[in-house]
């Protein structure tokens, strides 16, 4: 007997009502701030409807971006929160769901001038927001045979979706981890110093989820390649033909164990 669609009319109902909330909710915060529809509402009340969604938007960063935060202090997330606003609406009804754009807007403000780190420390952060958020598949370690079975050029493996990998000139990744460790509560000008002295060169970090917990290691240049390679759809002849620096069965058994590996797919 064959599974129910999950296709039914209360199921389409229900996302045609869940997208055209999300909908209404978007325009809302966008008459709120252009007051195109909204010629009725006394100003005093748009106002307080103004500074209301200007809190909440910076309360949404701060659950999102919370090394950021501890950064740049609560009045710059303040300050960020309501130029995205201008630049990014929210359009669904999670406000968890919005604020991609950060990194952006840093870039385009005087914080780039002093601090240019900034808008890749908000990238590796809101990939590590992404990567909690997305669902984990458990690798099918039945599949491993398949890799002495079946002719590599016909082989591909498919990472993890809550997997990225990020490239930056700044060593983001050792800045984000320092401040996350120290909770705020270390003068970290010493450990920044160490830190800042390796710019010399590109630095890569790869984000995923691991034992439901989202993490930033960081990767050299080759390994960022490869699993570039990978998200890609390159097989696994052309991949080792490509990186023959990579060492596939130590980088097979670290990706499994690290959770990046969602299938290895084949004709099979």
């Amino acid at each position: 007997m064959s599974a129910p669609s999950q296709n039914t009319p209360h199921h389409t109902l229900h996302t045609v009502e869940h997208r055209l909330a999300n909908q209404r909710q978007s325009a809302l915060v966008t008459d709120i701030f252009t007051k195109s529809s909204l010629s009725g509402v006394p100003e005093r009340a748009l106002s307080i409807y103004q500074q209301n969604l200007q809190m909440t938007a910076a309360r949404s960063l701060s659950i999102s971006y919370p090394v950021l935060q501890q950064m740049v202090g609560e009045q710059a997330i303040f300050i960020l929160a309501q130029r995205l606003l201008a630049w990014e609406k929210p359009v669904t009804g999670d406000w968890a769901d919005w604020g991609s754009q950060l990194g952006q807007v840093i870039e385009n403000s005087e914080l780039a001038i002093e601090h240019p780190y900034l808008a890749d420390i908000a990238r590796l952060e809101w990939a590590l927001h992404l990567s909690g958020r997305r669902a984990l598949t458990t690798f099918d370690r039945t599949r491993l045979p398949l890799l002495t079975e079946v002719d590599p050029e016909h082989l591909t493996i498919k990472l993890q979706p809550s997997l990225a990998v990020l490239e930056s000139p700044f060593p983001v990744q050792p800045m984000w981890q320092l401040h996350r460790d120290s909770h705020g509560q270390h003068d970290l000008s010493e450990g920044l110093e160490i830190i800042m002295q390796h710019r010399e060169h590109t630095h890569y970090a790869v984000v995923y989820q691991h034992q439901n917990k989202p993490k930033a290691d960081p990767i050299d240049a080759q390994q960022y390649s490869w699993l570039l390679g990978v998200q890609q759809g390159m097989h696994l002849a052309a991949l080792l033909d490509t990186y023959p620096g990579i060492d596939f069965a130590r980088w097979l058994s670290q990706a499994i164990e690290h959770q990046w590996i969602e299938t290895i797919l084949s004709p099979r």
